[in-house]
């Protein structure tokens, strides 16, 4: 009987032992009771680790279908989160991918060729979707005149025209080469049809926005419709259509990251992603308005605190401040601690910027057309450099001794000034 007892008492013992370490393991983060702030560190490594898996996806993505996304948002990403029992905080366990399939094509039967042109998404959340996405009336025809300048030979027994639109601004502020345009001629012109060119910027001409120089893709041309166009050249045809196909791609998708990033970032209880896109466009509009935009490699988080300091409307810092870290508005108040680096968090921030905005030598992309068809992942490759970059800084940050001792090194400081050392 003694040695049943002793047995029972061990068993009992040892139920109670995994107790504790099933109770040990069952908070949310590492540092969760931690009065220097490194709770608020913790959850910036969190949510950039998010992010860091969004950008895997999505490139991977790129790198399999050689073609855009569009649809990026949060309802198109799901996260996993793992059962207990591994030992590790249940914000720990997660794991992000895309649910959904990105954009259709839209195939025009052209000489034999089929040129790939990416449509908007419908039903997209339009805080997410990149200007050229919600305001490039894709498809949608304009009229104008049409002056035909010449009738090339092309390969193939076809021919390219070149030609120049007059009275109409496409609908782009800018065009890219990428982009494509259909021009429709009015019937009776030549011959009983009408003549459809799906054309793109002639690169050799000065671009103008109300006088575009466009080349048409090779296309079939029997003889006597050949020298009914040869007829019209310095003509200016009046009444044609335009419709405008911009190349949406990878640019839109870096351009929905970085919303991501900031709604990973800065929303909570108090502010929405509509307040950030909002403070946004002042800020875009303040790159805008500068000469030349020089933000040197390494002095990323300086840049940002001189952008921010200069705006003419102090409120938007405050959307962007490390407390947003925080969801709860009680967790956001001036007195609570926060060990997030302002040098990482101003990198986070000015990343999110060069992510939403195309400038050259300061975005990841300087234009829309901004990207090789080729090889459509090779745009986000920087950008997942530099995220796994700041991922090693954030740990460092956070698990370095250095880190640790912050509050330490804070008290120690704070002695040497009162004492004038």
């Amino acid at each position: 009987a003694r040695d049943r007892g002793r047995g029972a008492a061990a068993g009992q013992r040892l139920r109670l032992g995994r107790g504790v370490v099933d109770e040990q393991f069952a908070h949310k983060l590492l540092f969760d009771h931690d009065a220097s702030g490194l709770d608020a560190l913790e959850i910036f490594r969190l949510k950039w680790a998010l992010f860091a898996q969004v950008c895997a996806a999505v490139h991977e993505y790129h790198r399999r279908t050689g073609a855009p996304h569009l649809r990026l948002g949060p309802r198109h990403v799901m996260v996993n989160i793992e059962p207990g029992g591994l030992y590790l905080p249940s914000l720990w366990r997660f794991q992000a991918r895309l649910v959904s399939l990105g954009s259709p094509t839209l195939e025009l039967r052209w000489g034999g060729e089929t040129p790939e042109i990416f449509v908007p998404p419908t039903h997209s959340d339009p805080l997410y979707d990149a200007e050229l996405v919600r305001n490039s009336s894709f498809g949608l025809a304009q009229r104008g005149d049409f002056l035909l300048v010449a009738v090339d030979e092309a390969p193939g027994g076809r021919a390219v025209i070149r030609g120049q639109t007059v009275g109409t601004g496409i609908g782009l502020r800018w065009l890219s080469l990428k982009d494509r345009v259909l021009v429709t001629l009015g019937r009776h012109l030549v011959g009983d049809a009408s003549v459809e060119l799906l054309a793109t910027r002639d690169e050799a001409r000065e671009y103008s926005p109300r006088v575009i120089h466009i080349r048409s893709l090779p296309l079939p041309l029997e003889p006597p419709r050949r020298a009914a166009l040869e007829k019209l050249r310095g003509i200016r045809v009046p009444n044609a259509v335009f419709r405008l196909l911009p190349a949406l791609h990878v640019p839109c998708d870096l351009y929905s990251l970085g919303i991501l990033l900031y709604r990973t970032l800065l929303v909570n209880d108090g502010q929405g992603i509509a307040e950030v896109v909002l403070a946004l466009e002042d800020l875009r509009q303040d790159l805008a308005s500068l000469a030349a935009i020089e933000c040197e490699e390494g002095q990323e988080a300086i840049f940002w605190d001189r952008l921010l300091k200069g705006h003419r409307r102090p409120e938007v810092a405050e959307v962007f401040g490390r407390r947003q870290i925080f969801f709860h508005e009680n967790e956001r108040i001036r007195e609570r601690p926060n060990a997030i680096p302002a040098p990482l968090w101003n990198e986070a921030m000015l990343l999110g910027l060069q992510l939403v905005t195309q400038f050259e030598n300061f975005s990841f992309c300087a234009n829309h057309g901004d990207f090789d068809p080729a090889v459509p992942s090779a745009r986000i490759e920087p950008l997942m450099r530099r995220v796994e970059e700041m991922g090693r800084r954030i740990d460092t940050a956070l698990f370095g001794l250095t880190a640790r001792n912050a509050e330490v090194r804070q008290a120690l400081e704070r002695v040497l000034r009162e004492a004038g050392m």
